[in-house]
């Protein structure tokens, strides 16, 4: 029988924003509810957030938005739009 290697979660700044960044990947164009849950993540790290990073999900969002790849009409879509109106 193989041990099992123990993998740490390793929390820092730089990771957070990996996994934050991969989530946000994964729910853009999905219809399900997480993407109300990573929306309301990234809306409450916005102010700390680099210009660039912030520039980039505007970018994707209004791409997805704009081309109606970013998932229900009625529920995703508004919560991906509330980012767009967040201040640069």
């Amino acid at each position: 029988m193989s041990k099992r290697k123990e993998i740490k979660l390793d929390t820092s700044e730089v990771n957070q924003d990996i996994l934050l960044f991969c989530a946000f990947r994964y729910a853009l164009g999905r219809r399900t509810y997480v993407v109300g849950t990573i929306a309301n993540i990234i809306k409450a790290n916005w102010d700390t957030m680099h210009c660039s990073r912030r520039a980039f999900y505007k970018k994707e969002i209004k791409e997805a938005v704009d081309k109606g790849w970013a998932g229900s009409e009625l529920i995703d879509v508004p919560e991906w739009k509330s980012i767009l109106e967040l201040p640069d």
